[in-house]
């Protein structure tokens, strides 16, 4: 009898399971995404709790900021450490470079006798005038043309020459043409150019006022549009603290308006072509400024000054009063007022 062994039959595995090994390989993957995703995870809270003090993010105030826009005018930014050299020359014209440096360098700008360096500039961008200014040691010295010599005893290499017509028309060539021109030279004093040629014989305190009394003046309206006016604006700051050196020199007109010139100046008038002496100055302003025709700009004047209070001058220098007197007592009849009106100008 035959004996047959049974043996339990496994079925075939079902095709719907996978193998171990792909199994296995999905895990690993699985694993390592999730690992990615808690690690981003942590750093976002890190970085969300981490204060701002912490990063390591400069300000804006760094080197860059020059090529950045800035809330800051640019003139303010350049006023902290400007040179005495770069200050615009109007401010120094008008008295109002004081205001506009740091007291060191006010200091080092302030004129003595014993300052070496010298300083000359114009300033030529109006279209009525040119103005210049010299300080140091500033020596005057008649000849032709008339000269304003600046000696700068530093080490200072830079030498300068400046020429100017100190009239409030240049843009009328013939009229400026008839205006004295004044030479201003910066230069080293050398052993043959040194003080020895131009010795001072006349030493001013104060600082000098170099204008002309040429061109239309002996015409009331040109003697005031073109010479009292700006004389007023330009020199009222120093509070007649200031020496009137004229070219074209009219004696009739110191006689016809010496009541306004003593209350703008305390000293007595120079007249630059008569006056062979040598006269020296810390400080001198050539030419005058002009704001318009018969006209103060309160808002170009260091002190707000306006045209009233020019009025006020010529009302004090010219004795209004007694004039109004005069009037009264010696014309019985009403006054009659006269306009005439021209189409073109004198000059033409």
């Amino acid at each position: 009898m035959l004996h047959v062994q049974k043996t339990k039959h496994m079925p075939p595995p079902s095709p719907l399971i996978s193998p171990l090994k792909p199994v296995g390989h999905l895990h690993r993957r699985l694993f390592w995404l999730l690992l990615m995703l808690v690690y981003t995870a942590a750093t976002v809270l890190r970085l969300a709790s981490t204060p701002p003090s912490d990063f390591s993010v400069e300000d804006v105030d760094d080197p860059l900021k020059t090529h950045m826009a800035m809330k800051e005018e640019p003139l303010e930014v350049r006023r902290e450490n400007v040179p005495p050299l770069s200050i615009s020359c109007s401010l120094l014209i008008n008295g109002q470079w004081k205001s506009r440096v740091s007291p060191s360098l006010e200091t080092g700008m302030t004129g003595n006798k014993s300052d070496e360096g010298g300083l000359l500039c114009c300033d030529r961008t109006q279209y009525r005038t040119d103005v210049c200014y010299a300080r140091g040691d500033v020596r005057m010295t008649q000849g032709s043309p008339p000269s304003i010599i600046v000696y700068d005893r530093s080490k200072s290499i830079d030498r300068k020459e400046e020429k100017i017509r100190p009239y409030t028309r240049k843009w009328e060539t013939t009229i400026m043409s008839t205006i004295n021109e004044v030479s201003m030279r910066k230069v080293p004093p050398t052993n043959t150019t040194s003080a020895r040629d131009a010795p001072c014989e006349v030493w001013h305190e104060s600082p000098g006022m170099v204008f002309s009394t040429g061109g239309y003046t002996g015409n009331v309206y040109h003697e005031f549009n073109d010479g009292l006016i700006p004389l007023y604006l330009t020199t009222e700051r120093f509070k007649g603290d200031v020496v009137f050196v004229v070219l074209e020199y009219h004696p009739w007109w110191l006689t016809r308006y010496g009541g306004i010139i003593r209350r703008l100046s305390k000293y007595p008038v120079i007249d630059f072509a008569k006056d062979r002496r040598v006269h020296c100055f810390q400080e001198v302003i050539v030419g005058l400024n002009i704001h318009g025709e018969l006209m103060i700009d309160p808002s170009l004047m260091p002190n707000g000054k306006s045209i009233k209070d020019f009025l006020t001058l010529i009302g004090e220098g010219l004795g209004s009063q007694n004039l109004l007197k005069s009037i009264v007592t010696y014309h019985k009849r009403k006054p009659k007022l006269a306009i005439f009106i021209r189409n073109r100008s004198g000059s033409s």
